[in-house]
């Protein structure tokens, strides 16, 4: 430092006071600004909380399952596996296993839409010897059906098994037999 730099450093007002004391002032300023801002923001009302309480209680209401046809309606994402066994009559022994993607919608008026790509998969024939190839099913489609909801289950006419729903409503899971079909169908909106 220079001795000008010297001079000026001397004739702060600080110069001869220890650190400690500006640390205490500075809690102290920035604890009266959060008060200040508190003040003039006085935050929730009891109104207000209770509102959100029964706001969660609702929701959580809902996820213990306590929900209506009306909690349903929207656009799922499809999801499926299905496992068949074939053969017999001249026909070799048949295990097909294949997954399909699609989305399905349940209308609040009580019909259904949905829509699958092609199912992807293979098939293993019990031969001599035995062969596996690649699973050929439908192209896919769409379509359009009826649904309902009682006692935590979507019925869907037309062939679906029944769907049991969980998390209150975002995700339906269905299993079958015959053919061996898992179905698992998730809340997108």
């Amino acid at each position: 430092m220079n001795k000008l730099d010297k001079s000026l450093m001397h004739r702060l007002p600080s110069a001869g006071r220890p650190m400690k004391l500006r640390v205490p002032s500075l809690f102290f300023a920035v604890a009266f600004a959060a008060l200040s801002a508190q003040a003039q923001n006085p935050g929730a009302t009891i109104e207000s909380l209770a509102s959100d309480l029964a706001a969660v209680t609702a929701r959580v209401a809902k996820l213990e399952g306590q929900i209506v046809a009306a909690d349903l309606v929207g656009t799922y994402a499809l999801r499926g596996i299905q496992l068949e066994l074939s053969g017999g009559a001249g026909r070799p022994a048949q295990v097909s296993s294949y997954v399909y993607v699609g989305t399905a919608t349940l209308n609040a008026d009580g019909t259904a839409s949905f829509n699958a790509l092609s199912a992807s998969g293979n098939t293993l024939s019990f031969t001599t010897p035995a062969m596996v190839s690649i699973f050929k099913g439908n192209d896919g489609g769409s379509g359009s059906t009826t649904w309902t909801y009682s006692d935590g289950t979507v019925s869907v006419v037309g062939g679906a098994p029944p769907l049991s729903v969980a998390a209150g409503g975002r995700v339906l899971i269905g299993v079958g037999a015959n053919p061996d079909v898992l179905l698992i169908l998730t809340r997108l909106q």
